[in-house]
């Protein structure tokens, strides 16, 4: 699981999640958990030291879509 975030972390998210996707769905699943639990977790320590939970939310929103923009579709056979 920390080699799966980590290449995340690095630009390769897209890539990454695809390929866990396609190997393992229950490890793909773990992943979306972990996923899940960090944002919940970033987003009430930012709301702690003052940023509105909605600002972090929004910011997050443009960062999926600007990921969604960037990948390249996956290759269908």
């Amino acid at each position: 699981m920390t080699e799966t975030i980590r290449g995340m972390l690095h630009g390769q998210g897209v890539e990454v999640m695809g390929r866990t996707l396609a190997q393992d769905q229950a490890r793909f699943l773990d992943l979306l958990l972990a996923l899940t639990s960090y944002c919940g977790t970033s987003i009430l320590a930012l709301q702690a030291i003052g940023t509105p939970a909605e600002t972090t939310l929004d910011d997050l929103e443009d960062a999926l879509r600007d990921a969604g923009d960037e990948a390249e579709p996956a290759a269908t056979s």
